[in-house]
């Protein structure tokens, strides 16, 4: 049968839909095959992925688990027919109606009738049609003409319920999207129609209940670089982590990529650099009321009977060990550990032999520009059968991108199991070149997808696959190694004149502009005020502390709470009203 895979996602992720989709299903051993490509109007286009034509012998069963683990997909369809045109659409209804041979469609692909749509016809329970727009706005009643057109060529059997319909049927419209011109007010986007799909809803995805459940904002621990739910979900996905596996975060910090693979029924263990952001965090953050009130606010939406199993010392400093338990996750394994010095800290028991441990490696290295990034000097290392003072410290430089990235690679080829994924985000600019990334004879790249992070930085997933065992010898560190160093992001940020990033000058020009209109404001405001300061005598007020900008912070946010709680109220109210009347 064939179906249509409707896809929605906050607008970095577009590029990550359609291969989220396939790695969930090859993990889940769903059967799918992409029909993108044999039919024009959808395969055409520089639109990005909302929709995916493919075909599949799974059962229903399949099609919910397959739903029920993509994050960045809406739903699963049994499609009907799929136009270029409304136009096409209507007559391809009348076709089908009226018995017609499938040699009479006017166009390939234009018409999907299989068996179980007569069935559905025919049927007497009730049902709903929807219209669902992209890229254009459409009005109550030209969704309803279109309703009227498509019921006049396919009438339906049954009562019509719009809360708890039986069937549900859509028409799904795809404008090509237009950007607004400049200077244009109330401009409203019209673009031509590209695609046109009519369907049934067979499953809808859980994307609303997981990122309602992972939310950072209920989250009672977290850092500066928590990776969000919807990120973390796709990287456990494109790893094609299954229950029973062993899932290790080399640079886990808070860990929420290791709630992502916990929720995908997978051990999980971590290491980290920083032992504090494994446990609950830096006095500093301990201490900030932005935090104080972050972990009093994500504890305020768990009810009393899930905060049962927290001691009141958690409930006061969550740590890691909090979020996984008022998740119901199992806890991770963690150990403190910089990463640079993996070939001496990893050791594998002699029954192990081939040193295979873990069956995915998910992780985000530190970028440099939050958090520091240092590592082992490899000249100051000891053997391990040496005594070493428990007070000589150890000598650390700085860990270059391209290294850190460099031992991800090598320490996946010698511990990963053959079929295993590597995935990890490499940060990097718009001059980004594939010789950036490392190779190994033992790995190979399935997917490179960017994301961009900001005007200047752009990251990527970077998903590898080991396809073979590490050969003996292995390969030396300099035969693996990047062909060129990525841009300096340090250096990158301080940067003002970028002239090969159009976007970022542009940002650049409007932000002088605003500078200087406020400058010009603030000098005129000063020459009205000049002589009334002077003869009151009033001193300049004294100039605000950090922590005094972090009470307005938590001030202005609980003012935000309350205001919206109020509103919220008086909504509830309204309706009651409205009900009674």
């Amino acid at each position: 049968m064939k179906y249509l895979a409707a896809f929605t996602s906050s607008v970095s992720l577009e590029g990550f839909r359609q291969p989220e989709f396939i790695s969930v299903a090859a993990a889940l051993d769903v059967p799918v095959t992409l029909l993108d490509d044999d039919i024009p109007w959808v395969s055409q286009g520089g639109e990005p992925f909302w929709f995916s034509v493919f075909e599949s012998s799974a059962t229903l069963d399949q099609l919910e688990r397959l739903a029920a683990r993509c994050i960045l997909l809406r739903g699963i369809y049994l499609l009907f027919e799929t136009a270029p045109t409304l136009e096409d659409l209507y007559a391809c209804l009348e076709t089908r109606t009226a018995a017609a041979t499938p040699a009479a469609s006017t166009a390939l692909y234009r018409s999907y009738t299989s068996e179980s749509e007569a069935l559905h016809l025919s049927s007497s329970s009730s049902y709903c049609y929807q219209v669902e727009t992209i890229g254009r706005r459409y009005t109550s009643e030209e969704k309803l003409a279109v309703i009227e057109a498509v019921l006049r060529r396919a009438p339906l059997l049954g009562e019509v319920e719009w809360r708890r319909p039986k069937r549900s049927y859509f028409v799904f419209l795809h404008h090509a999207s237009e950007n607004a011109p400049a200077g244009a007010k109330g401009w409203v986007p019209n673009g031509p129609l590209l695609r046109v799909f009519h369907c049934r809803l067979c499953v809808e995805s859980s994307r609303s209940a997981l990122l309602a459940r992972y939310d950072l904002k209920k989250r009672p621990y977290i850092g500066t670089t928590s990776m969000p739910p919807e990120e973390s979900m796709v990287m456990a996905n494109m790893s094609r982590v299954c229950p029973g596996h062993f899932v290790y975060d080399p640079f886990c910090g808070t860990g929420s990529l290791l709630v992502a693979a916990a929720h995908c029924g997978a051990m999980t263990f971590g290491s980290d650099a920083d032992g504090r952001a494994m446990r609950a965090g830096t006095e500093k953050g301990k201490t900030s009321p932005q935090m104080q009130q972050q972990r009093r606010l994500a504890l305020a939406n768990y009810s009393p009977e899930q905060l049962k199993g927290l001691t009141e010392e958690e409930r006061l400093l969550p740590s890691v060990w909090t979020n996984f338990k008022l998740y119901g996750l199992p806890p991770p394994d963690r150990v403190r550990m910089n990463f640079s010095a993996w070939q001496r800290g990893w050791h594998t028991s002699a029954g192990a032999g081939s040193g295979v441990i873990f069956d995915s490696i998910i992780s985000d290295p530190p970028y440099g520009l939050r958090e520091p990034r240092k590592k082992v000097e490899m000249g100051t290392a000891t053997s391990c059968s040496a005594v070493v003072p428990p007070s000589a410290p150890a000598a650390l430089s700085a860990y270059a991108t391209d290294e850190v990235v460099l031992d991800l690679v090598l320490f996946a080829a010698a511990h990963l199991a053959v079929g295993g994924y590597l995935t990890y985000w490499h940060p990097t600019t718009d001059n980004y070149t594939d010789r950036e990334l490392p190779t190994h004879p033992s790995l190979r790249v399935l997917h490179n997808i960017p994301q961009r992070v900001s005007l200047k930085v752009v990251r990527r997933l970077i998903v590898m696959r080991k396809v073979a065992p590490l050969p003996y010898p292995p390969p030396s560190r300099e035969s693996c190694a990047a062909r060129r160093a990525p841009d300096d992001l340090r250096a990158l940020m301080v940067a003002t004149a970028l002239p090969d990033n159009a976007d970022y000058m542009h940002y650049r020009a409007k932000r002088e502009r605003k500078c200087q209109a406020a400058q010009q404001f603030k000098t005129s405001a000063s020459s009205c005020v000049e002589g009334i300061s002077r003869s009151s005598g009033n001193r300049r007020g004294r100039k605000h502390s950090r922590l005094d900008g972090q009470e307005e912070i938590v001030a202005n946010r609980q003012r935000n709470i309350e205001a919206r709680k109020a509103k919220q109220a008086a909504s509830h109210i309204a309706n009651a009203a409205r009900k009674d009347v």
